[in-house]
């Protein structure tokens, strides 16, 4: 369970989506393995939010007010955690999960006060790095054997090496639905392919900003005041998708992404306003019997975007 996992920017809302169901729904004390895995990703999902708006070291006087900042943020994802009741058949792994992530924190902290005692940052983190490391890797395999997807996914993680991103964060990896080109600029379609790379950025930027609302809400009753800001959000997304029908790109690869976005990206907005409908009647199985739907869906769109 690192303490950062950056996600897709269209992940973000199928995320926000199940951290808003779970906040809804609260810890319960009987809780399937399903629910389970829903609540305590939506948790992970929350701390990779918040751990993703600080601002990473870039000197070693920066390291321990960095690592201030994203130790409560850690401490209130663990309390979050332990409030969670697991089937009989997980609770082995995630106690175990749970107690490697408190030893982390625990050596982080240790780290901070070290360098609060006067020594040198990079020295104490070139020290404890190994350990530090060492227990997220143990935690990521438990999260794993548990069946969650955004708890202990070290798919971002990249080399150790002795820094306080190694300590507190993974290195930044981001993936924007917006696409990258190399088509020459005298081909035949470049107005076409700036015009496009336009209109798929906004599309991508309105689908972040559904995401964060999602993710800043608390319940069905903070959702409702937020709704006409989301199907705002959404209709900027269809204008920009309508766009792009009307684009025939000479770059096989940037056309066949066009299509495949073309293709997708209404369905994501249908399934997104049957989730806003449903929260606005405060059916809120509903709303949960959206999410695999939600999740599908943006799924494709994403794998659209991306290859």
């Amino acid at each position: 369970m690192p303490l950062v996992l950056r996600r897709p920017i269209a992940g973000l809302v199928a995320i926000g989506a199940v951290a808003f169901i779970a906040g809804c729904g609260g810890g319960s004390d009987s809780l399937s393995a399903e629910e389970f895995r829903t609540q305590a990703d939506a948790v992970c999902a929350d701390t990779d939010r918040q751990i993703d708006e600080l601002t990473e070291p870039t000197s070693g006087d920066q390291v321990l007010a960095f690592l201030r900042a994203g130790l409560p943020i850690q401490e209130a994802q663990l309390a979050k955690l332990r409030d969670l009741e697991p089937p009989e058949e997980l609770k082995a792994d995630f106690d175990s999960a749970l107690g490697l992530l408190e030893q982390q924190t625990t050596a982080i902290d240790a780290a901070a006060d070290r360098i609060e005692g006067g020594e040198e940052a990079e020295a104490v983190l070139t020290e404890v790095n190994d350990q530090i490391s060492g227990l997220g890797d143990q935690a990521d395999e438990k999260a794993q054997s548990l069946g969650l997807t955004v708890c202990g996914d070290d798919s971002d993680s990249g080399d150790s090496t002795a820094t306080a991103a190694t300590v507190a964060t993974a290195p930044a990896v981001t993936v924007d639905p917006a696409p990258t080109t190399s088509a020459p600029a005298e081909t035949t379609g470049a107005g076409d392919t700036a015009a496009y790379v336009a209109d798929v950025q906004e599309a991508a930027g309105a689908l972040q900003e559904f995401g964060t609302l999602l993710q800043s809400t608390t319940g069905l009753d903070d959702l409702r005041s937020k709704i006409p800001d989301a199907q705002a959000q959404l209709d900027t997304f269809d204008a920009a998708i309508a766009e792009l029908d009307g684009y025939t790109l000479d770059a096989p690869q940037l056309e066949e992404q066009r299509a495949g976005l073309a293709r997708t990206g209404p369905a994501v907005s249908d399934v997104l306003r049957r989730f806003l409908d449903a929260a606005n009647e405060g059916d809120l199985s509903a709303v949960q019997a959206l999410v695999p739907e939600v999740t599908r869906t943006i799924g494709e769109f994403q794998a659209a975007a991306t290859g």
